[in-house]
């Protein structure tokens, strides 16, 4: 502890980490909760607790609570139809708003436990944030995902919308999908956040700032983001949005022995290795799978290399066989991920480009060629062409093979992947949101930071008659556009809700 801090600051904190049950939501915390626990503060963590391997051995406690509903139901219901996907993140959102509120307010309330100075609450529990403004606790959104500096706003010039991975310098037809997509996020998000904001409301609390849970310039509270300038776009955000990179691990557990003596070999024969992944939640089809599968064998002749895919049983049962018979391939159910990156052999990563393999890529400064599947991978997709990591891949066939052969044969890649690397380590990660929590407790809040647009609430009839105007003049415009084009040269792309013009 710094010895010219007041004694009031060195008191040892409490503080409440919040968490719904996907790992790639908890991920972000560990290395703060590491960082906490170290400084000797009290810690809890509510979230599922089947999640407790993921901070087993710390000093702290874990407050079992449920979050939304499972990935698998939610794709189950997606599966009916567009309407039934966006029902379905509705009813995930509205069962958020009720299913932790009364354990955290038992726990924060409880005598015995004491009280609770600071709190960090994932982006996807409305719940704690409810407390914490119930309960006048200063409180953090944490957010994994790549900052939308725009996603609140609907406007033809500035920066891309979250969500569609377009570059930073868009062109023309870009900036007009992207007008239209800020359109509809906003109206999706005002349906998906309408039962948090009632529950709200019936507990005593104003509703959320516009554009929550996803932070922007204009977001209500302060946020901690794994990333950093070099990485993100180097755009105006916000006093309270702290960009604080990423943490290396200590340690890592060892990949499984059989495992390791195929990468050992690889290493030992001069043949380096490609990881290819797509994360827990993805599923492809047995067309795409067989797509990607004569790619790899493509990308395994061309470039003399070995290839390690980790696909799920149930997935590599849609090939019937066909991988065993592709020489220099190896299928793995499940890999500890972080762990192979970090082997000498391993030199690219195939990934769908979610936040925390594009983490742990940049640790164990593996390029990376990405086909993102949905949310947050196309932003980071975006991000890894800009800092010139990687490139994604527009297809599973001839163009995964030729950005594969492109990022391996340009020299640039390596640099700009130890630039990137020194740039969101050296952002502070564990140790710098462990003084902007204790800063934040000793201070009272972080009202300071916050900018005064945010503090200022506009008259709700004015909102409600500027976004109708919008509505109006989006709907007017979309029509001009498809008389114009012509109704058969505009396609909407529902799943990337895009408007591809041809």
């Amino acid at each position: 502890t710094n010895p010219e801090m007041p004694e009031e600051k060195r008191n040892k904190l409490h503080i409440l980490f919040v968490s719904c049950e996907q790992v790639g939501h908890i991920n972000p915390m560990i290395p703060w909760i590491r960082e906490c626990v170290a400084r000797g503060h009290k810690v809890t963590l509510a979230t599922d607790p089947k999640r407790k391997n993921l901070v087993e051995g710390l000093d702290m406690y874990i407050l079992p609570i449920k979050g939304m509903n499972s990935i698998s139901e939610i794709k189950s219901r997606a599966k009916k139809g567009f309407i039934a996907k966006y029902y379905t993140l509705y009813t995930a959102f509205r069962d958020m708003a009720g299913n932790a509120y009364h354990i955290l307010e038992q726990y924060v309330t409880d005598p015995k436990i004491g009280k609770v100075d600071v709190m960090v609450v994932d982006f996807f529990m409305p719940d704690g944030f409810d407390i914490a403004d119930k309960y006048n606790i200063p409180v953090f959104n944490c957010y994994p995902n790549p900052v939308p500096v725009a996603c609140n706003s609907i406007r033809f010039f500035g920066p891309p919308h979250r969500m569609i991975g377009f570059p930073y310098h868009m062109s023309l037809s870009q900036r007009i999908t992207n007008f239209f997509f800020g359109f509809s996020n906003k109206v999706m998000n005002t349906m998906v956040m309408l039962g948090p904001n009632i529950r709200r409301r019936s507990r005593g609390l104003p509703s959320f700032s516009d554009g929550f849970p996803c932070p922007d310039k204009s977001s209500q509270y302060a946020v901690l983001s794994k990333t950093a300038y070099g990485f993100e776009w180097a755009t105006y955000t916000a006093p309270h949005i702290h960009l604080v990179g990423i943490t290396a691990p200590k340690s890592l557990p060892e990949v499984n022995t059989k495992l390791k003596q195929w990468l050992d070999q690889a290493k030992q024969t001069g043949q380096e290795v490609i990881y290819i992944s797509f994360g827990s939640h993805a599923e492809l089809s047995k067309s795409k799978l067989e797509i990607l599968l004569k790619s790899l064998q493509t990308i395994i002749k061309d470039l003399k290399t070995r290839v390690v895919w980790s696909l799920r049983d149930k997935q590599r049962a849609l090939l019937q066989g066909k991988d065993e018979k592709v020489r220099g391939l190896r299928v793995e159910s499940w890999v500890k991920q972080h762990s192979l990156l970090a082997h000498p052999a391993v030199t690219l990563f195939i990934s769908h480009g979610g936040s925390n393999s594009l983490h742990e890529s940049i640790l164990q400064k593996v390029p990376l060629v990405t086909l993102p599947q949905g949310a947050d991978q196309f932003d980071n997709s975006a991000r890894i062409m800009h800092s010139g990591i990687g490139l994604r891949a527009y297809g599973m066939g001839p163009k995964l093979v030729q950005a594969v052969k492109n990022v391996r044969s340009n020299p640039s890649v390596k640099r700009n992947m130890d630039r990137v690397y020194y740039l969101m380590t050296k952002a502070g990660g564990g140790k710098k949101v462990a003084d902007i929590l204790e800063d934040t407790a000793f201070l009272g809040g972080y009202d300071y930071l916050l900018p005064y647009e945010n503090k200022v609430k506009p008259n709700p009839w004015i909102t409600l008659g500027f976004n109708a105007l919008l509505i109006g003049t989006g709907i007017g415009l979309l029509r001009v556009g498809l008389l114009i084009f012509g109704r058969k040269t505009a396609q909407l792309n529902v799943r990337d809700m895009t408007i591809i013009l041809k």
